[in-house]
């Protein structure tokens, strides 16, 4: 996480949770840091501060924060702001609807794909070669196919035939889920992790995960007694009708 940025949101009455203090460790093998504001008229609102484009441990190297700012363009009405273009946006939503909603039949989720598809400054070759770079060409496939069947988004037919012919890692497939919230989630991401990395950062993400492990009692002590303090004094709201 950017000190710089914590720091301003400190000054504002947003408290960092988490193992946020492990610095490198924290930005290589997780995805964001959730901060909660302290302050009355914002009390428990939270900001996830992101720092990569998914949240998977194998995405965080294999898909370069660079790529993303290079292309980033500024945000109508918010001088000095970026948003990353058409195209990394689309593979932004079919990657959190197939990581982290596969068995929700949701078309919210859907409706982002469907919208960004049929953008007019969507650039279709981009967003094929960075499938195809970052290892997301399964999820892309897979979820324009969804949005197609259920919401006729149009899909240019050379890009299907480019999908279809597209060569796929072999672990694509079973990343997809390794976000949804049901029993067992932690363990089989960082299984799938473990086996789509290769050679030192094996050895390295098994010390992360040990070191996790060791932190994650104490964190959790920590965390309830700052959510049993918090409910003590949180501010009284009035109450109508």
């Amino acid at each position: 996480m950017c000190i710089r940025d914590r720091r301003i949101l400190a000054a504002r009455g947003y408290e960092a949770q988490g193992l946020f203090w492990l610095s490198a460790w924290q930005r290589r093998y997780r995805a964001e840091a959730p901060l909660i504001c302290r302050t009355p008229e914002r009390w428990r609102l939270l900001i996830e501060l992101h720092w990569t484009l998914v949240e998977l441990p194998y995405y965080i190297d294999a898909i370069p924060i660079a790529d993303i700012w290079a292309t980033a363009m500024p945000a109508p009405g918010l001088p000095g702001a970026y948003v990353p273009d058409p195209a990394t946006l689309l593979l932004h939503s079919c990657a959190h609807v197939a990581f982290h909603h596969s068995t929700d039949a949701r078309l919210l989720w859907l409706l982002d794909v469907d919208r960004l598809a049929r953008r007019a400054a969507l650039d279709w070759d981009m967003v094929l070669t960075r499938a195809a770079a970052w290892g997301l060409t399964t999820v892309l496939a897979g979820r324009l196919a969804s949005a197609q069947a259920q919401l006729d988004t149009p899909i240019p037919p050379a890009v299907t035939q480019r999908l279809q012919k597209a060569p796929r890692q072999p672990w694509e497939q079973r990343m997809i889920g390794l976000g949804d919230e049901k029993p067992g989630r932690v363990w089989r991401r960082a299984w799938v992790s473990w086996q789509a990395f290769g050679g030192r950062q094996r050895v390295r993400y098994a010390a992360w995960l040990g070191l996790r492990s060791l932190l994650w009692l104490p964190e959790t002590v920590v965390r309830r007694r700052q959510q049993r303090a918090a409910a003590r004094f949180a501010p009284v709201r009035p109450s109508y009708g």
